[in-house]
């Protein structure tokens, strides 16, 4: 597996207890990484080594081979694992899969509209705009509701201490 662009760790589970939540699910026969915390769910297209076995990767070994991509100058030693990485001073191998615990992602993400997207935009506005507007809750969450009028018109965005407006971005 070569190591993606995106950072597709950001959307495991932290501390869950369906442990596989906590794990990178690779499925070389189907080019691709799958990540879900429950709430969200990622999937991001990778090219895959020849002799690459599906398997659960460690949020650690993503981090360890960015390093490694970013020429740091501590690095433990490595061992090519089923086209992952073993990481000798963490221990950090590839689980394999247990394929009746990781959650069906195809049944789960639904069908791209044959449509144009209605509304782009900039995650980092949203993020700051949610701040803004939004007393965050016992769980640490700002959550906000979205309606968009018109194509690439401006968004009302509603919190539960105000109101705001974000502008679409050009894709």
């Amino acid at each position: 597996m070569f190591l993606p662009d995106s950072k597709i760790e950001k959307a495991v589970a932290k501390n869950d207890v369906r442990y596989y939540l906590q794990y990178v699910h690779y499925e070389p026969e189907k080019k691709r990484l799958v990540a879900t915390n429950g709430h969200i769910a990622a999937v991001v297209e990778v090219a895959v080594g020849a002799d690459d076995v599906e398997a659960m990767i460690p949020v650690e070994v993503f981090k360890r081979a960015r390093d490694l991509a970013k020429g740091a100058k501590s690095l433990p030693a490595q061992v090519e694992v089923n086209g992952c990485y073993k990481f000798v001073d963490q221990g950090q191998l590839p689980r394999e899969t247990d394929a009746g615990k990781f959650p069906d992602i195809d049944a789960v993400i639904p069908k791209k509209p044959d449509t144009e997207p209605t509304f782009c935009l900039d995650v980092k506005a949203l993020a700051q705009l949610a701040e803004a507007i939004c007393r965050t809750d016992k769980k640490g969450k700002n959550i906000v509701r979205i309606w968009v009028n018109e194509k690439d018109g401006p968004a009302f965005v509603e919190g539960n201490a105000g109101i705001g407006v974000i502008m679409p971005c050009r894709w």
